[in-house]
């Protein structure tokens, strides 16, 4: 089996790809990784002894359809045949498929981990006429099947759920919590809710600021640590501050390495998003202990689909249902509370554990190739 990843640029910094490239490779399978921009000597993957290639193109000539990108794309793959080919992102499914109809003997695995890639009627239109070019497509949500199926229903067959993976073993550190505060400079006794997520509209961090304020206005005697950059931090720091909220502590963006000690010092995980795919950062607080407070972004309820009590889900938008939430799981008693968090490491074990994830990719590129080696042996 020969498998190409290919992504838009290097990535610096660990992702959910690497322990199923892990799996390809434990497989004996020949896996590559091409990027479209940027060095391949940062790649982490090269470290994992993954062959890793760059077509060196500026940033800006892959933000838009650039005819000198499908051209080296198209050479790269005579060069390199493979079985697979995995893509995650629209515009490289447009190339592939456009490669595909000169170069038929790959397979097109298209992985959608966010809603609305087919938001434009221009993406609708062309992935209409390009479809059939498609050998597989993963979704890692019930609620993105609901929503690629309410506009293709044809592509029934050939759409996969395969849930987001957590790797377990990153988020069984035996730091005490109150160590883990120290690290952070928050304080090291008292109930603490807290957020890992980047500061961007849909992460709704000002509607979590405003609930944690009634919260307090109701008599909660609490604090809040947030973890994470982006464009609305600024904002967000400056409501905060003009609405008195001295127990909230902004840490910036924290390095991957981190996030398992940034969630052994919470006793709570808050998480108001507007629009996920599957939040990983739920999985993670879950993997590591904590009960959690979710919208029912997508991905949530597929979380929460089960008997066992892991935290709150509530309604997008509703503020009022944050602050209920936040109240009543601060009314619980700690040993409540602990094994609420005990049942959520439960629930990623047995649903969402990044073996079950690489072993799904496993089975499905397996299948894919098996069935196509049939159906060339019986013409």
């Amino acid at each position: 089996m020969r498998v190409l990843l290919i992504l838009n640029k290097v990535e610096s910094k660990r992702t959910y790809r690497e322990h199923i490239l892990k799996a390809f490779k434990d497989q004996g399978w020949e896996t590559r990784i091409l990027y479209l921009s940027g060095d391949p000597s940062l790649s982490p993957h090269q470290r994992q002894g993954l062959k890793v290639d760059s077509l060196g193109f500026p940033v800006a000539k892959i933000k838009r359809f650039h005819g000198g990108v499908l051209k080296a794309l198209y050479a790269y793959l005579k060069k390199y045949p493979c079985d697979i080919v995995w893509i995650h992102r629209y515009r490289l499914f447009y190339y592939l498929a456009l490669i595909h109809l000169l170069n038929p003997r790959f397979r097109i695995v298209f992985h959608v981990v966010a809603g609305g890639i087919f938001r434009s009627p221009g993406r609708r239109w062309t992935f209409s006429l390009l479809r059939s070019r498609l050998s597989s497509l993963v979704v890692n949500s019930t609620a993105l099947k609901r929503e690629i199926l309410g506009l293709y229903p044809g592509l029934r067959d050939k759409l996969t759920v395969i849930f987001n993976g957590v790797d377990l073993s990153r988020f069984s550190s035996g730091v005490s919590r109150e160590k883990a505060r120290e690290r952070f400079g928050l304080e090291r006794e008292g109930f603490l809710f807290g957020m890992a997520a980047a500061f961007r509209p849909e992460k709704n961090h000002l509607a979590l600021l405003r609930s944690f304020r009634e919260f307090k206005e109701r008599g909660g005697r609490a604090g809040m640590a947030l973890a994470g950059s982006g464009p609305l931090e600024g904002k967000a720091r400056a409501c905060a501050a003009s609405w008195g909220l001295k127990e909230v502590v902004f840490l910036g963006a924290l390095p991957y390495e981190e996030i398992p000690l940034f969630l052994r010092a919470l006793d709570v995980f808050v998480h108001p998003s507007l629009k996920e795919g599957m939040p990983n950062a739920v999985l993670e607080a879950m993997a590591a202990g904590l009960p959690i407070i979710a919208t029912d972004a997508e991905g949530v309820p597929d979380i929460f689909d089960t008997p066992r009590k892991i935290g709150y889900m509530i309604p997008r938008g509703s503020e009022e249902a944050l602050t209920r939430a936040m109240e009543e799981i601060y009314g619980l008693s700690a040993e409540e509370r602990r094994e609420m968090g005990r049942e959520a490491r439960l629930r990623v074990e047995e649903a969402f554990s990044a073996q079950r994830q690489a072993q799904a990719f496993v089975e499905l590129f397996a299948s894919l190739v098996n069935r196509s080696s049939l159906r060339s042996s019986n013409p």
